[in-house]
């Protein structure tokens, strides 16, 4: 005969209405003593890692920290239900989902024809919850206002704004390289930096040409002088010698 061992069921529960850290000690020591249940409250985090040798254990947990005066978090789920063709269809639904481990309520309307989850953070996701209500031949679609939704528009346009940051950035770093050589160039042609301008002057000052007759070439008996074509000679000016300060002491 073989038995089944289920694995222990982690998860962290956010709670509120902690004052101090023998509050954390408190709900601890009050949560250690259930059955099959094993909790560490971290006040600074607000959150209590818990660990459940079974989802059954879980309903014992938020009972304890209610009756110390302490609440729990919550996330809502909602979802638009297809295929109920009667009352008795959402009330078949609501049942299911309220039996399902971390689901605190279920209200399922058929009128609006949407079921409305309200279940303990991590104990399950959208997919989970989509996956039983099709399998009762039910169809979902998570809805707008779903808390669920909202977190992953959210963090949508948490990574849009952060790739839009990091493109400005990079726009603004290659404009300050492209500008910078203007930039010197304009402060050292300003007398700015007078220990570059002699430099930038011989750079960008134009050349001095001069034309020169070439020399008569020797032509043959009988055929007619020719004259060489002239030549060109460029040079740049010398660079100006840079100031020199004196300084004079008067005793």
């Amino acid at each position: 005969m073989s038995t089944h061992l289920q694995s222990p069921i982690h998860l962290q529960l956010p709670l509120s209405g902690m004052s101090c850290a023998n509050c954390a000690g408190r709900i601890t020591t009050a949560l250690n003593k259930l059955d099959g249940v094993s909790a560490t409250v971290n006040f600074a985090l607000e959150q209590a890692a818990i660990e459940l040798t079974s989802p059954d254990r879980l309903p014992a947990v938020l009972e304890s920290i209610k009756a110390q005066g302490y609440d729990y978090g919550s996330e809502t789920i909602l979802f638009q239900i297809t295929g109920m063709t009667c009352a008795g269809c959402s009330a078949r639904l609501n049942k299911m989902l309220a039996a399902l481990p971390g689901v605190i309520s279920a209200d399922v309307n058929f009128s609006i024809e949407q079921a409305r989850i309200v279940l303990v953070p991590g104990m399950q996701t959208p997919a989970a919850l989509r996956e039983q209500i099709e399998a009762l031949g039910f169809g979902a679609q998570l809805a707008q206002g779903s808390a669920s939704g909202r977190r992953q528009q959210l963090l949508a346009r948490e990574a849009q704004e952060a790739a839009s940051a990091r493109q400005a950035q990079t726009r603004v770093i290659v404009s300050a390289l492209l500008t910078l050589p203007l930039l010197v160039g304009m402060l050292a042609m300003a007398g700015l930096f007078p220990w570059h301008l002699p430099a930038w002057r011989s750079c960008c000052s134009p050349p001095r040409c001069s034309s020169g007759s070439g020399p008569a070439s020797i032509a043959a008996p009988g055929s007619p002088s020719r004259t060489a074509p002239p030549t060109w000679m460029c040079w740049w000016p010398p660079a100006p010698a840079p100031p020199t300060s004196t300084v004079s002491i008067c005793c």
